[in-house]
C-alpha cells in the first residue's frame, strides 16, 4: 500500500473595496490566485495603480491537502466502487446570492459583474474550491455542493437528476 502524504499548499488571492464602510470583496477581473507571494504583490500593486481610490489587500490562503499516489497498472491491482456519502447542495438561481454565501461563507462566494465575464459569459457567479485554492466559475442554474472534505464545487441540474445523486437530509 502506498504511503499517503499530506502537504500544505497555500496561496495568494487579492480582495477590494471601495470604501471601508463596504463589504471585501474578490477584486473584480481577478479569476486567478497565485502560490508565490512574490508574484501576488506585484498584481496587488498593479490592481492599487488600477484603482487608486479603493482599498486592496492580499489574502493568503492555506489548504491541507491530502494525496494518495496512483498505483500503476499492475497485476493484482483491482478497481473498487466508492461508497456513497451524503453531500448537501444549494441551488445558484442567479437572485439569491445570500443563501449561497449563508451556505459556503461569504468569502468563498461571490456574483461575477457583466463586464468580468470575459472567458465565458455564462458565468455569473464564482465559488472557492478549497482543494485546488482556486475559484470556480458557477453558471445560474447550477447547484452548488459542499463536498465530503468541506469543499464547494458546482454542478449542473443533470448531474443531480442522475443516478448519482438523490434527495436526502442535509447534514
Amino acid at each position: 500500500m502506498p504511503d499517503i502524504t499530506t502537504e500544505t499548499r497555500t496561496c495568494y488571492f487579492i480582495q477590494s473595496r471601495p470604501a471601508p464602510s463596504q463589504p471585501w470583496q474578490p477584486a473584480s477581473g481577478a479569476k486567478f490566485t497565485w502560490e508565490s507571494e512574490i508574484q501576488a504583490l506585484g498584481k496587488l500593486a498593479a490592481r492599487r495603480e488600477m484603482q487608486p481610490n479603493w482599498e486592496h489587500r492580499l489574502m493568503e490562503r492555506t489548504t491541507t491537502v491530502t494525496d494518495r499516489p496512483q498505483l500503476a497498472a499492475v497485476p493484482g491491482v483491482v478497481g473498487r466502487r466508492k461508497r456513497p456519502v451524503d453531500v448537501d447542495t444549494i441551488q445558484w438561481t442567479g437572485e439569491n446570492e445570500a443563501a449561497v454565501q449563508a451556505f459556503a461563507g461569504s468569502g468563498n462566494f461571490h456574483t461575477v459583474d457583466e463586464d468580468d465575464r470575459i472567458e465565458d459569459p455564462d458565468i455569473t457567479a464564482e465559488v472557492w474550491d478549497t482543494l485546488h485554492c482556486t475559484w470556480v466559475g458557477t453558471k445560474t442554474g447550477q447547484h452548488v455542493v459542499r463536498g465530503v472534505k468541506g469543499e464547494y464545487y458546482p454542478i449542473d441540474e443533470d448531474v443531480l437528476l442522475a443516478e448519482t445523486y438523490v434527495l436526502g437530509t442535509p447534514s
